[in-house]
């Protein structure tokens, strides 16, 4: 709605203009005057309920969103959990999710109308004058050359400076579990040492990603200041020199004004969008981890569960050559209890975590009164 009527509005000015310099009179500047509140009134209306349409919008995505990585992080086996600081695993929530907006279809709409706007603007410079045009066109050209150019460094400086703020979450949640620990310890000095130089190392890659960002939009401040300047004075030029009217320099200028506020929109919808690429990538990161497999390929088995556990042979690594449990044979009747006493390190909770099948033995197997647990139906077993 608010497109063609911007389309309309130069034109009305260059009509105006020409008029009142021919053959001033104030009957018709009023009804000229009338008509052009009456189109900004309903530009804006227009453009009041697309924001509104486009704000529902984004607040129901974004909460599918932060729902779907919720339940795909709690369906990620235990291995992911364990290798990752839950710090981490919020900032994804947290953090990521909240970065979307400038990636969120809402925002991609209004970049497409934004980019009709600029087809329909620079199609009018050439109706008003194809000479200027042609200047304004080039500018417009240098300009998007300039983004595109610096937009991987500035994803990669938005990456940076997401991963350090992550570090910091991390922290921040590691001191407040711990706090016991730190006071029993009477480690608050280091902790606090520790965190400084965290929070430091953020705050320096926030103030690299933001300085780029910042010398970015002086040069398209200076571009766009000169540009326009030149391209007037080239405009009084063709006043002076042929039958170019004053109504149509003023109609060119604001067809390039408003080409220009398009250009700058989608410039700074690309710096926000960079960031909210690097976000993407955290996310999918999340998403694309294969979650847990709850039934075994072969179907998995309901059983009622007694609680005879017997570890034949079993053998498990955390990481590869390093091995924890090395054929292992242990035999625990129904309705027992055994204590495992041992080092830190000896392998006490990794036989607590393979019980449940948090995960599978590297060799050997465990059985539940006498059933293999990898035949069972793991979300059976597990409320059991």
């Amino acid at each position: 709605v608010s497109t063609p009527i911007a389309i309309f509005v130069p034109i009305v000015v260059r009509t105006v203009v020409d008029q009142s310099l021919a053959n001033p009179s104030t009957d018709q500047l009023l009804g000229w005057a009338g008509l052009l509140v009456l189109l900004a009134v309903v530009s804006a209306l227009a453009g009041f309920t697309a924001q509104w349409a486009l704000l529902n919008f984004r607040v129901k995505v974004l909460r599918d969103v932060r729902l779907k990585v919720f339940r795909h992080m709690q369906r990620l086996p235990r291995a992911y959990h364990t290798s990752r600081e839950t710090g981490h695993l919020m900032s994804r929530q947290t953090d990521d999710i909240g970065n979307l907006q400038a990636a969120m279809a809402d925002a991609l709409t209004r970049i497409m109308v934004q980019a009709v706007r600029g087809v329909a603007f620079a199609v009018m410079l050439f109706y008003v004058e194809w000479h200027m045009a042609l200047a304004g066109m080039l500018l417009v050209l240098v300009l998007y050359a300039i983004s595109h150019l610096t937009s991987p460094r500035l994803r990669e400086l938005s990456r940076d400076a997401l991963e350090r703020w992550t570090d910091v979450s991390a922290a921040i949640h590691q001191a407040l579990s711990g706090h016991l620990l730190i006071q029993a310890t009477a480690g608050e000095a280091r902790e606090s040492a520790r965190f400084v130089k965290i929070l430091h190392e953020s705050v320096r890659s926030d103030v690299r990603r933001s300085m780029y960002s910042l010398y970015l939009a002086q040069v398209y401040g200076i571009l766009s200041g000169i540009g326009p300047a030149l391209i007037v004075l080239g405009g009084v030029f063709l006043i002076v020199t042929t039958d170019f009217t004053v109504g149509g320099l003023f109609a060119f200028f604001m067809y390039l004004g408003q080409l220009l506020t398009v250009v700058g929109i989608v410039v700074k919808f690309n710096t926000r969008f960079q960031g909210s690429l690097a976000s993407l990538e955290r996310i999918f990161e999340v998403l694309d981890t294969e979650p847990e497999r709850p039934i075994d390929r072969n179907g998995g088995r309901r059983v009622r569960v007694h609680g005879a556990i017997r570890f034949d042979a079993v053998s498990f690594a955390y990481e590869p050559d390093r091995p924890v449990l090395h054929d292992l044979d242990l035999e625990i009747e129904a309705y027992t209890r055994v204590a495992l006493v041992g080092p830190s390190g000896a392998g006490k909770s990794t036989v607590a975590s393979l019980i449940p099948r948090f995960y599978d033995p590297t060799s050997g197997r465990i059985l539940v009164d006498g059933v293999d647990l990898r035949t069972l139906d793991l979300r059976n077993y597990r409320s059991q």
